[in-house]
């Protein structure tokens, strides 16, 4: 028998505002003056930017747009609504919350912005904020069939089964066609005994949903518990069409032919459904595995990654997934050639695997096989947009091959997706520096600071970028910094004894030209 379960589908229930709502100023703070927002065309533009490009499904660069008229306006509740239901998009549901808040303080009249705050909180397990938002909403709004069926799923799943069952009602009233909110009616009534009651609610589920299996299912499971036997092997025959793995409805219909005395065929059914649950093991052990390979390559284990993922393989034999992790644990050995031998085995399976694609790019580059591994690159962008690794590899290449507007837009934009992506800023800033553009280039060096206070190298690349700039009492600091993190840094002390030089102290000067000509002679091959 299918267990009572919630299904909340992650999906935009609201369209994007289309410029309608105005921003309203914040209250000032005593001793200050009432800030006033600013409706400029620049903030307007980006808006408007940032709509069309969340249709095209373009999210990441949508929230760029979104952010930059946020930065114009903080007090646009649109901008904060917009790019709340793009982070969401993005799977980002506890930012989307922030901007949800934002948004709903900014206009808490708004019906649309409360539902959405309380869909995330949803997603995020906190009912009781969730419940608060959307009955909220459904005062502002009482006719969102939505805001009704959403309320439902969160009354049901804390339990409130007579409350949740108005709430489907009413969803239903407001939108007879919603077929998640007959079924999950129906699931409703049937925990309560109301058999008859229920079989109509999946009845109106599957007319307003055919290709739904779990409609069938349940109109099925239903049917039989009123001996309704034929008319419930039909749904779950209805089912298995469209969902052939699924396994409740194949055991049911074992039994029902079991009944009509049909025994060579459900032994057949239950034969296969033994065989699938076998596979389904396996399939749970080989995730097991990979997951376990996955952590132990985060800790630089290669061995021990590659004893789960051969384990995994050879539990599921088809597995790109697998030989993806074989492949990059003998990366992380230095075996180029079993690498290699690995990531030609996931793409063979999946040859649309962006991470696989991107692996052996890489190995195909350090080959010398540029064009090659510019076009595996390419092909993990294209399938993959949103793969910050991808990127940056794709924009090193193009920096070294002499194209530095491409190799800075790749390395914006794999910091568009990742800003704590350490590598993409100091890379940026370095080809920002190459290209003297020092007031950027020491924004992404000092950005990198942040990001990374212990990183010694970072504060390396800032120290000379501000002796470019003439900033030499800060560089010191910063070629200090270096040192102290990492001692033994040669072209630091160096750099540091030039800054002094320029800055008149020939003394501590000449003490660190002495350590790194100490350093550099301790380097030196024996």
């Amino acid at each position: 028998m299918a267990a009572w379960a919630i299904i909340v589908a992650i999906r935009l229930l609201v369209a994007l505002l289309p410029g309608r709502l105005a921003a309203r100023p914040c209250p000032a703070r005593a001793g200050q003056e009432a800030r006033q927002p600013d409706h400029g065309e620049e903030a307007r533009q980006h808006n408007r930017q940032g709509i069309a490009l969340a249709h095209e499904h373009k999210y990441i660069e949508a929230a760029t747009e979104f952010r930059a008229a946020i930065e114009i306006n903080p007090d646009d509740a649109e901008a904060h609504y917009n790019l709340g239901l793009t982070l969401d998009a993005l799977g980002e549901a506890d930012q989307a919350r922030g901007e949800f808040r934002l948004a709903a303080r900014l206009r808490p009249d708004s019906s649309p912005i409360r539902l959405q705050l309380a869909l995330a909180l949803l997603r995020l397990h906190k009912l009781e904020e969730a419940i608060r938002e959307f009955r909220q909403a459904i005062k502002l709004d009482p006719k969102v069939a939505d805001a009704h069926y959403s309320l439902a799923l969160a009354l049901a799943d804390q339990g409130q089964l007579p409350a949740a069952i108005s709430e489907f009602r009413e969803a239903i009233r407001l939108r007879p066609d919603l077929a998640d909110a007959h079924l999950r009616l129906g699931i409703a009534l049937r925990r309560q005994g109301k058999a008859d009651e229920a079989a109509e609610e999946f009845r109106s589920a599957v007319r307003a949903a055919p290709e739904n299996p779990e409609a069938h299912f349940n109109l099925g499971l239903v049917l039989m518990g009123k001996h309704e036997n034929e008319a419930a092997l039909a749904q779950f025959e209805a089912a298995l069409r469209l969902k052939p793995d699924y396994v409740e409805a194949r055991y049911d219909r074992a039994i029902l032919l079991r009944e009509k005395g049909e025994k060579d065929l459900a032994n057949q059914e239950l034969t296969q459904l033994a065989g699938l649950s076998e596979f389904r093991q396996k399939l749970s052990q080989a995730n097991r595995l990979t997951t376990s390979a996955s952590e132990h390559l985060k800790k630089r284990e290669p061995d021990a990654a590659l004893a789960d993922a051969r384990a995994a393989l050879q539990l599921w034999k088809e597995n790109p997934l697998g030989y993806y992790l074989m492949g990059a644990a003998w990366g992380e050995k230095g075996d180029a050639a079993q690498a290699r031998r690995n990531l030609e085995a996931a793409l063979a399976l999946k040859p649309d695997y962006p991470p696989a694609l991107n692996d052996l790019a890489l190995i195909l580059w350090q080959e010398g096989n540029t064009k090659a591994a510019i076009d595996d690159w390419d092909k993990a962008i294209a399938l993959e947009p949103d793969y910050a690794e991808a990127h940056y590899n794709r924009g090193l290449a193009a920096l070294r091959a002499g194209d530095n507007q491409l190799g800075m837009q790749q390395l914006r934009e794999a910091l568009a997706l990742n800003p704590e992506y350490l590598e993409a800023r100091l890379n940026l800033g370095l080809a920002l520096q190459r290209q003297h553009d020092l007031e950027s280039a020491i924004h992404q060096f000092s950005q990198a600071v942040k990001l990374r206070p212990e990183f010694a190298e970072a504060h390396y690349d800032l120290g000379l970028a501000l002796v470019e700039q003439g900033a030499i009492q800060e560089a010191i600091k910063e070629f200090r910094q270096a040192v102290q993190l990492k001692p033994s840094y040669a072209e630091a002390h160096y750099n540091l004894a030039l800054a002094l030089r320029k800055n008149g102290n020939a003394g501590a000067a000449e003490e660190e030209f002495q350590r790194a000509k100490g350093l550099a002679r301790d380097h030196e091959p024996k």
